[in-house]
């Protein structure tokens, strides 16, 4: 059995977006160095010794950070919004470019800082995540029922 992978700094890897392009590993594992900051997806194929070959599986996404400057995230503006069944608007404001994440989903902040995100809960609280790809994060917990800040780590 032998794996064919490929690593792009794109989703639909074009030509001019792969940067690994190897075919014929015969382990399962792949050590790559000197990627620089920033989003990259792989995907891999397989091929059995009788030849069959399977599909490219799914892109996978993963991220390059380098803590370059130890920055203090702020979370501002805050606003919870319960649509019903379990469904909330979070808004807010944050550093322009940042990644927030909360319930499994995502958004960026604009460049005002601002941000706009939907997510699912029963719970009564939520953590939300922000932070930037040179490694940057902080934490927070907000009460879903009153909209407020509870928690920072």
């Amino acid at each position: 059995q032998s794996y064919y992978l490929q690593v792009a700094k794109s989703p639909w890897f074009s030509p001019d977006a792969i940067l690994v392009d190897r075919n014929g590993l015969g382990s399962n594992d792949f050590h790559l160095t000197g990627l620089t900051p920033g989003t990259y997806y792989w995907r891999v194929r397989a091929t059995a010794r009788s030849g069959q070959t399977t599909n490219w599986n799914d892109a996978w996404k993963f991220s390059v950070v380098k803590r370059e400057s130890s920055i203090r995230i702020e979370l501002t503006d805050l606003k919870i919004e319960s649509v019903g069944g379990g469904i909330f608007i979070i808004t807010g404001k944050t550093q322009p470019g940042m990644a927030v994440r909360s319930q499994g989903r995502e958004t960026f902040a604009l460049s005002d800082g601002s941000f706009k995100l939907q997510v699912s809960s029963q719970a009564a609280e939520a953590s939300i995540e922000i932070g930037d790809d040179r490694g940057n994060r902080a934490g927070f917990v907000v009460s879903l029922r009153s909209g407020r800040l509870m928690k920072r780590y």
